[in-house]
């Protein structure tokens, strides 16, 4: 008991530790007197703000109690992480207008790189770095099917349930307006089906009539 009430405040102080964090940044916190997001501001530039929103993120999985449920959505925050990664690196490849060759960078692309990642979009120079050594060691053919397949994967886990909920949704209205057509087909054949045998009913009993006035005719 005593180890499950020091989790609970475990968790509460890394969430208020968090919370700390993530609003410290928008205002003049004490930490932010102190320099620390100036220094992460150095290292990781705009990306920083990808990185607050992960972590807001992160912070709502702390409230989610099932387990499966949780383990679900930090494995789909995960490859968000990865998304967000690749789009910028993919969008890199494209603006430095390297080719979809087996070729790596020069220190003309390195330099170029340099300049659009950490002075053009100050992201960093983590990412700069990263990208950077991933040029330089990667074949920018391999480098672009690498980040492609990253993506695709990382969309697949992310819309995977979105995607089989409205692939179903579609399915089932389909076949509900398929039911509902072939009902409708049914009830008017029937309602046919009523009106003809109405109408035989209504010659039966003219021809009976007819015949039985024709007897009577003759009779007299």
């Amino acid at each position: 008991m005593k180890r499950f009430s020091l989790l609970i405040q475990l968790k509460f102080i890394y969430m208020y530790v968090l919370l700390y964090l993530i609003i410290g940044y928008f205002y003049d916190s004490k930490i932010k007197l102190l320099g620390y997001y100036d220094v992460l501001e150095q290292y990781f530039g705009n990306f920083i703000v990808f990185m607050i929103f992960i972590l807001m993120l992160h912070l709502y999985s702390l409230f989610i109690k099932c387990k499966r449920n949780r383990m679900v959505y930090s494995t789909r925050l995960n490859f968000f992480v990865i998304f967000g990664v690749s789009t910028i690196f993919l969008g890199g490849l494209y603006n430095l207008g390297l080719p979809f060759k087996k070729i790596v960078a020069d220190k003309v692309v390195l330099e170029n790189s340099i300049r659009m990642f950490l002075y053009q979009y100050k992201l960093g120079t983590v990412l700069t770095y990263s990208f950077n050594y991933c040029i330089s060691n990667i074949y920018f053919n391999y480098f672009y099917i690498s980040l492609y397949i990253l993506i695709f994967i990382s969309l697949f886990f992310l819309i995977a349930k979105k995607l089989r909920v409205t692939i179903t949704s579609i399915i089932v209205h389909r076949r509900e307006k398929k039911r509902r057509r072939i009902e409708k087909q049914l009830i008017q054949e029937q309602i046919e089906l009523m009106e003809a045998m109405e109408r035989k009913e209504k010659e039966q009993k003219i021809l009976e009539e007819e015949k039985e006035k024709i007897e009577n005719d003759t009779s007299i």
